[in-house]
């Protein structure tokens, strides 16, 4: 019996096609191994990336997560203003119905009052009709 004779079959063959697989699988192991390193390093990455948020802006930069965080405070700003706007709109909406309204009142009394005007002018102080020959 051999120093590789695992199995006592004293086949070298069959020794050999467990060394392979148990290679293979160190190999495999080795290999989920580093690309756990790799994953990692690259997840630090865009975690750093990603965050100090509340930090000052680096000599490199700005990170993507703080240039989110003045996107997001710059969209807010702006619909602050929106909403002011559209209060703004709604007022000036309410003024200029009011101002038509009150224009067709003032407009309708200024008719009533030439109506009333021209019949005035077809009668004569004392009362009576005149005619008009013109």
């Amino acid at each position: 019996m051999g120093i590789l004779d695992w199995t006592s079959n004293q086949t070298l063959a069959d020794e050999a096609l467990l060394i392979t697989a148990i290679a293979g699988f160190i190999g495999t192991l080795t290999g989920i191994w580093f690309q756990a390193r790799r994953t990692k390093k690259t997840v630090e990455r865009i975690d750093s990336n990603l965050n100090h948020l509340d930090e000052p802006v680096s000599i490199e930069g700005p990170t993507l997560g703080q240039r989110i965080k003045k996107i997001d405070e710059r969209v807010d700003g702006l619909e602050h203003k929106i909403d002011g706007l559209h209060t703004d709109v709604r007022a000036l909406s309410n003024a200029m119905l009011t101002h038509i309204s009150d224009e067709s009142q003032r407009s309708l009394f200024l008719e009533q009052k030439v109506r009333e005007l021209d019949r005035r002018k077809d009668w004569n102080i004392d009362g009576q009709q005149q005619d008009h020959a013109d």
